[in-house]
């Protein structure tokens, strides 16, 4: 928002993931919508986030 302002630049293409969830959730009603995109967003995060524990070594046996 801070570098598009609040149209999003060209077809939106600056938004954000969770920008576009909080207009889709909050500025249009569509709910469901919304509650879609976060469980998406939520299983992307669990999964990048334990492919870079599994990298890090995290789950090492001792």
């Amino acid at each position: 928002l801070i570098l598009w302002g609040t149209g999003g630049g060209p077809g939106q293409g600056g938004l954000s993931v969770v920008v576009h969830l909080y207009r889709t959730a909050f500025t249009s009603f569509q709910l469901g919508y919304a509650s879609a995109i976060g469980v998406v967003l939520a299983l992307i995060i669990m999964t990048l986030s334990l492919v870079t524990l599994k990298l890090f070594g995290f789950f090492k046996k001792e």
